[in-house]
């Protein structure tokens, strides 16, 4: 939750093997736009990776639907491979998962990106 009562989605993209924490963004929705946003910024960080593993929602890889989504076309002109968890199997992200709770827990500060404030601007933010 954003300062201000607003409801936001937390991107965390987190190296598998050292649990590191390579990018994250905050965003008043889950949108193709903002997932490609804070893989480009992991992208200019650390390099492209070989592999990307993601949820299976609609912003992120609906490839299990059939349908090719932004995120991974995107993906697949860097060379990077896109691939999911199986269905209903939270835990292939649980380190994902855990390190939101780590998030919350800390309490860190949600910052919007156009205005640097928590408390006027309703656009998409940034963990800051």
């Amino acid at each position: 939750m954003l300062t201000g009562g607003r409801k936001c989605v937390i991107f965390q993209l987190i190296d598998d093997h050292s649990r590191y924490a390579l990018a994250s963004h905050a965003a008043a929705g889950e949108t193709a736009q903002d997932a490609i946003a804070v893989f480009d910024k992991a992208v200019a960080a650390h390099g492209v990776p070989q592999r990307l593993l993601s949820d299976n929602g609609l912003a992120l890889n609906p490839s299990r639907r059939g349908l090719v989504g932004r995120l991974v076309a995107h993906l697949a002109a860097l060379g990077t491979e896109a691939i999911t968890g199986k269905p209903r199997k939270p835990t292939t992200q649980g380190k994902n998962e855990r390190f939101h709770q780590t998030l919350f827990a800390a309490d860190v500060g949600i910052v919007c990106v156009q205005c640097r404030s928590g408390n006027h601007c309703p656009s998409t933010s940034q963990i800051w």
